[in-house]
């Protein structure tokens, strides 16, 4: 890739090699959002992904590879409102709900606001 985000012509095997992992972590973001929410298809679960994350952007991979292993380790993580999340999942969740799935938003712990802020660090508290 170049510093514009277009593939590196001068070297293919990299952009290959970047091109494989972010096809297998979509893969897995896209199979832990459909186990989570059985009324979303494939083809819905990967639009909202695409939603959430803009897939080509630089580093899209390691989001999406964040956010699997946090589904792993918490399957209840898109219906729980939980705040302690990565911010994908709290963008993902947004764009979930706002077109129409059953999921939870999260909440600020203090104030207990549901906004379309992000998650602000690990706490889930907005800015001071």
């Amino acid at each position: 890739m170049t510093a514009s985000g277009r593939p590196d012509p001068k070297n293919p095997a990299r952009h290959a090699r970047r091109a494989a992992r972010l096809e297998k972590a979509i893969g897995a973001a896209v199979s832990q959002i459909v186990m989570a929410v059985p009324e979303a298809s494939t083809e819905q679960a990967r639009a909202a992904l695409e939603d959430a994350v803009p897939i080509p952007s630089w580093g899209a991979a390691r989001f999406l590879e964040e956010f699997a292993e946090h589904m792993a380790a918490h399957p209840d993580a898109l219906t729980s409102g939980h705040t302690q999340c990565p911010r994908v999942l709290v963008r993902l969740i947004h764009t979930m709900h706002d077109t129409g799935f059953p999921v939870t938003r999260p909440a600020c712990t203090r104030c207990g606001k549901v906004t379309v802020v992000r998650c602000h660090g690990s706490s889930g508290q907005g800015p001071n």
